[in-house]
């Protein structure tokens, strides 16, 4: 009996207006994932969808694509975005992506090697986690957030609560991963996201 491909329950979307969508719907579709397209001007009524994966086409100068990355970021934290900058001649756009919320960014059309290295990335990004399945809700924004070297005091700002709460929610946090400070989180998280590990 054929095993049903690890991906199949995941969904991709690509946004954009690229003659390249073709050949990386393909790809991704042959990567297990139930993979669509959308012209950018229509990406906004797929937001309530969520897919677990967005990838954004767009050109150097292309505000709208930023919007889409920080609207689907907002709708969908776990949400895994690449951003494909067609035409590139800027790295401070390059970073304007990255300050948007996407997880990887190509200067230029990607080769096939590294499109499968962007996936892979995002299957380990999905991979089921015990410590990650335990928090509530709100202990994985406090995560987010201090992984994201925000302060206590930040964190309790940013999410509109009070310094002690986030104290309460940090241990909590700490606890289920076993962590012994926010460094050895940091790591922890890395680790259990992306296979990172000492020896690699």
């Amino acid at each position: 009996m054929e095993s049903a491909h690890p991906n199949k329950s995941k969904t991709a979307l690509v946004i954009g207006d690229d003659e390249s969508i073709p050949i990386l719907g393909s790809m991704l579709a042959s990567a297990g994932l139930n993979t669509s397209s959308v012209p950018e001007d229509q990406a906004s009524a797929k937001l309530a969808a969520s897919p677990d994966l967005a990838v954004v086409l767009f050109f150097i100068g292309g505000l709208r694509s930023l919007l889409t990355i920080r609207k689907f970021r907002a709708v969908n934290r776990q949400v895994f975005i690449i951003g494909m900058i067609v035409s590139h001649d800027d790295d401070g756009f390059l970073c304007d992506a990255y300050e948007a919320g996407a997880d990887i960014v190509f200067a230029g059309p990607p080769s096939p090697k590294a499109i499968k290295n962007a996936i892979s990335r995002f299957v380990l990004h999905h991979r089921p986690s015990t410590a990650f399945q335990k928090l509530t809700s709100r202990e994985l924004e406090v995560l987010t957030l201090i992984t994201a070297g925000r302060s206590t005091k930040d964190t309790a700002r940013d999410l509109g609560i009070s310094y002690r709460t986030v104290e309460v929610h940090r241990a909590r946090v700490m606890e289920k991963f076993m962590a012994r400070n926010s460094l050895d989180l940091a790591r922890i998280v890395w680790q259990e996201r992306y296979g990172w590990s000492e020896e690699n």
